[in-house]
């Protein structure tokens, strides 16, 4: 299958492509990326981890918001798709009412914060939304890793850009994320060392010579929305804006870096594949093991020298589309 970059060249046969959510998942364990990359063994869960349904739904709403449609219809859709996947993998009615009565509650949360998020994004945030304006709404950009000498390699980076805006004569990627009820919205401390959006800023970096206008790429504006149904109880903020400039300096280092990551890799692809050894797992007591990883129970096996063949089989499919054909309807 031949696809092309975001230059319009060909890729190689033969080409390797990363997605920017990649790296950050092999840096955190090696292990849980060999299980779920387009470029191991790519793998899914049957059902999909719950924590993650919420931001899935807010992030269409958002694409839907952004693109001038109704961001109520974007996140309705999305929901209905989420739970149409969970029915496929346990059948409608084997879980209790407080399941469907959870469900229901996150249905009611989007719709609660959809109906005052236009307000504060055009007249609370930071920007505002009328500060900006909007260039695209969920871009997916395909282009080449250059070496430290900058040389084409045969490897490509994939990005899929939430919100591309210009403020200012400079080009910003606007990052839509969800925060837990208990989190608070207004701490940026670890966001400039987000290393998913690094990657993505990279990508547009190497892209942006072909976006139309004299435009300075500066970051991201981080839009971020708290899981809790504003009422009049309710005193923290749910929603907040944070700016974080990536200078070109910065994202040298770490295209250097992400070059090292793609060998290592590699490497660890051929441990499992020819010499039947699995990557290291993350194994830490705070790392992503804590976060509700869907390998958790496959890692303990493995970790015990047991054979987990049948379990993996129960609890996960092959994913019905590889990368290339998910990016040639992508790009097309």
């Amino acid at each position: 299958m031949q696809i092309k970059d975001s230059f319009g060249n060909e890729l190689p046969k033969d080409a390797m492509i990363i997605r920017h959510t990649e790296i950050p998942e092999f840096r955190n364990c090696p292990r849980k990326w060999f299980f779920e990359s387009h470029n191991a063994l790519n793998l899914e869960p049957k059902l999909n981890n719950h924590n993650l349904r919420f931001g899935s739904c807010w992030h269409k709403a958002m694409e839907y918001y952004y693109s001038g449609r109704d961001p109520v219809e974007g996140f309705n859709e999305e929901f209905a798709d989420q739970e149409a996947d969970i029915f496929s993998a346990i059948g409608p009615g084997m879980y209790e009412e407080e399941f469907y009565s959870k469900l229901k509650e996150e249905k009611e949360l989007g719709h609660a914060l959809l109906e005052i998020y236009p307000e504060w994004s055009t007249t609370q945030a930071t920007p505002t939304d009328k500060e900006f304006e909007v260039i695209s709404a969920e871009d997916r950009i395909l282009v080449p890793l250059l070496d430290e000498k900058g040389n084409l390699t045969d490897v490509w980076l994939a990005a899929k850009l939430d919100t591309l805006v210009d403020k200012d004569s400079c080009l910003y990627i606007l990052e839509h994320k969800t925060r837990g009820k208990s989190t608070s919205v207004q701490d940026s401390t670890m966001l400039p060392m987000d290393l998913q959006m690094g990657i993505q800023l990279l990508v547009l970096w190497d892209y942006s010579e072909k976006l139309t206008g004299n435009r300075k790429l500066n970051g991201a504006f981080y839009n971020l929305a708290r899981k809790q149904k504003p009422t009049s109880r309710v005193k923290s903020p749910i929603f907040a804006r944070h700016e974080v400039i990536r200078t070109p300096k910065e994202l040298e280092f770490l295209r250097r870096d992400v070059y090292y990551d793609y060998f290592e890799m590699v490497h660890t692809k051929k441990l499992f594949m020819e010499y039947d050894v699995f990557p290291r797992p993350n194994q830490q007591m705070f790392g992503k093991c804590s976060w509700g990883c869907a390998f958790t129970s496959i890692c303990e096996g493995i970790s015990k020298g047991e054979h987990v063949a049948s379990e993996i089989k129960r609890d996960f499919q092959e994913r019905e589309k590889t990368i290339w054909e998910i990016l040639k309807e992508e790009m097309e």
